[in-house]
């Protein structure tokens, strides 16, 4: 009876300890698991970085230079000491006419811009070339000129009253300047083009006078000094 007894008792502490390894191995298990997938995980997040940085490197560099990094900031550095003053002003002179012409409601449909662009179009063709040939000489896009022409539009728009040419304005030009002209055009040939012309002079001469008042009536701060 008492050998049965320690037979039991020996099989429960065996069982016991057996279940116990078993815990502990299950446990070191889980916990091995548990670093592993934490490692899959960095990896991989590592290597999608990594092919990331890859693709977008532009943003970052312009050039390596046998395995040596241009880098984009020193670019932009150089380019800010170049010409940093002059384009911070043009952007700040956009931006005072855009919040201009919002006051005033003053717009320009994509129909106004289209047909400028059909107007420069015909006339490069009647000078015999096109003006896609002249974009792509000056390294300009479709799309900048458009904006560039979108901007003019808006212009002449709030200076309406200052760039206006009457018929007789033109045709005094005409009169004037009949040399300018190829033998044979008429004034009335030619009234739109030297209308433009002498609206674009105006324009140039109204454009500082306008752009002074807007500064001196808006509240400007500048946080990068390019002297």
């Amino acid at each position: 009876m008492k050998e049965k007894v320690v037979k039991k008792s020996s099989k429960r502490i065996l069982k016991k300890k057996i279940e116990e390894v078993e815990g502990i191995s299950l446990k070191k298990v889980k916990k091995f698991n548990k670093k592993l997938a934490v490692f899959v995980f960095f990896t991989l997040f590592v290597l999608v970085l990594g092919f990331l940085a890859y693709l977008n490197a532009g943003l970052f560099l312009v050039a390596l230079v046998n395995n040596k990094p241009v880098w984009r900031t020193e670019l932009i550095k150089q380019l800010e000491k170049q010409g940093g003053k002059q384009v911070t002003d043009m952007l700040v002179n956009k931006l005072l006419i855009y919040q201009e012409a919002s006051k005033k409601g003053v717009s320009v449909s994509e129909q106004d811009v289209e047909a400028e662009y059909k107007k420069l179009e015909d006339q490069f063709k009647s000078q015999g070339t096109s003006l896609q040939d002249v974009m792509a000489l000056q390294g300009l896009k479709e799309s900048d000129l458009k904006e560039e022409l979108e901007f003019s539009l808006l212009l002449k728009k709030l200076l309406a009253d200052k760039v206006a040419v009457s018929d007789d304005e033109a045709k005094d030009y005409f009169n004037k300047n009949k040399e300018m002209f190829e033998k044979g055009k008429t004034f009335d040939e030619l009234k739109e083009q030297i209308k433009s012309f002498l609206s674009n002079q105006k324009m140039s001469q109204s454009y500082q006078s306008f752009l002074e008042e807007l500064k001196s009536s808006s509240k400007i701060r500048y946080f990068v000094n390019f002297n």
